[in-house]
């Protein structure tokens, strides 16, 4: 909820500002929280809406669509990385090779039937 000393744009503008530091620092882990404080401070907002100036309100917008798009490219990151981390995981439980007649051939095998050496 707003505090006393800050009207509800500036907490709401502040709390974006705070998404994108983490999203910048690779913070991920703190965005739970912010997503919950922000929730809160957008339903104080649709709230006392009516007591916010039109062009405060179209900087929240505007604010709230970069970061949205912040969002949704940190997302596509984490995808990505987690397909490269199944991609891994795959080669190394399995090899693609031809045999003599050019036939493809997959060989799986568990970390048992796998020697690493250094």
């Amino acid at each position: 909820m707003p505090s006393k000393t800050s009207s509800l744009p500036d907490e709401i503008r502040a709390c974006l500002d705070e998404v994108r530091a983490c999203l910048a620092g690779g913070n991920l882990a703190a965005l739970g929280a912010l997503a919950a404080r922000l929730d809160d401070l957008t339903q104080a907002l649709a709230r006392e809406g009516h007591a916010v100036a039109p062009d405060a309100l179209q900087a929240l917008k505007s604010r709230a669509a970069r970061q949205l798009a912040l969002l949704g490219a940190a997302r596509e990151g984490v995808l990505s990385a987690q397909r490269r981390v199944v991609q891994l995981r795959d080669i190394c439980g399995e090899l693609s090779t031809y045999d003599q007649d050019g036939q493809g051939r997959t060989l799986r095998f568990g970390a048992q039937n796998l020697e690493q050496r250094a």
